[in-house]
């Protein structure tokens, strides 16, 4: 269903009035944030983690949101009173603001946005999903910002070749894809990239909290193409396993069983 309202800088309105100025250096120049996380049944999902992401990438952007965490908290809950839900995704965007002179960083806006609840995709985890790799390191990494310029571009060639995102490497290392981190499974242990990447609340979930040999490094394009698994992992991926990267076939070309006992686990913790 649609969600007929939203806020901005902590005042909820109807959707087609939630307006930022065109003149704000989000659209201006792609200067901005967001995060993204799920409640379900009105039970936040790593509510916090996402929240305290959100602060981190604002203060590394150096944006002037003026926002207080217990009023954002109380906006959401708030909002999906308002649009009647008690499941949804939440979307928290902070701008950059606008300037007197167009590139500069002003008083930014805060928009909070609700999405229909998405469940994690039954059919994606039985087949898995193909890449593409394309030699790129993402500005400011740490940060989880709104300049998806590369990922969309590429989006035609993605649906060409039927791969679902692109993965990004350099050549000491890859590095996530689009909108996921990702993971390599080699003789039992787990393998992730550990620099120049957003970590994601997932990833963090699997590396604290799941009892697996675990190798946190750099990682070669062919390193992760002859591992045993490979999988990404998200808000609404949880653990997606990759059966092929560039047309080559990772393991066997199925779904590998770690991949598919760790979205078991994951999903439980949620």
């Amino acid at each position: 269903m649609d969600m007929e309202y939203s806020a901005i800088n902590g005042i909820i309105v109807k959707e087609e009035e939630a307006k930022i100025s065109v003149r704000d250096i989000a659209l201006g120049r792609g200067y901005g944030i967001f995060d993204f996380f799920q409640i379900q049944d009105g039970k936040p999902i790593h509510m916090e983690a996402h929240l305290d992401r959100f602060e981190r990438s604002s203060e590394i952007m150096r944006l002037d949101l003026k926002w207080d965490r217990e009023q954002v908290v109380n906006t959401i809950q708030d909002l999906l009173q308002k649009n009647q839900v008690k499941s949804a995704g939440v979307k928290l965007i902070g701008t950059g603001g606008v300037s007197a002179d167009g590139a500069s960083i002003a008083n930014g806006n805060l928009a909070i946005m609700l999405y229909p609840f998405k469940s994690p995709s039954t059919e994606l985890h039985k087949t898995g999903v193909k890449l593409l790799s394309y030699e790129y390191q993402r500005l400011l990494p740490h940060v989880k910002s709104i300049n998806y310029l590369y990922a969309v571009y590429l989006s035609e060639e993605l649906t060409k070749a039927g791969a679902l995102e692109p993965l990004y490497y350099t050549t000491k290392s890859v590095r996530e894809t689009s909108r996921a981190n990702i993971f390599a499974v080699k003789n039992g242990t787990l393998i992730t990239p550990h620099e120049k990447i957003l970590e994601g609340i997932t990833r963090k979930t699997i590396i604290e909290k799941l009892d697996f040999p675990m190798e946190l490094r750099n990682i070669t394009l062919q390193e992760l193409k002859e591992a045993d698994e490979v999988f990404l992992c998200g808000t609404t991926k949880v653990a997606l396993g990759v059966t092929h990267i560039d047309g080559d076939k990772i393991g066997d070309g199925t779904v590998g069983a770690i991949t598919q006992e760790i979205r078991k686990k994951l999903i439980s913790l949620a």
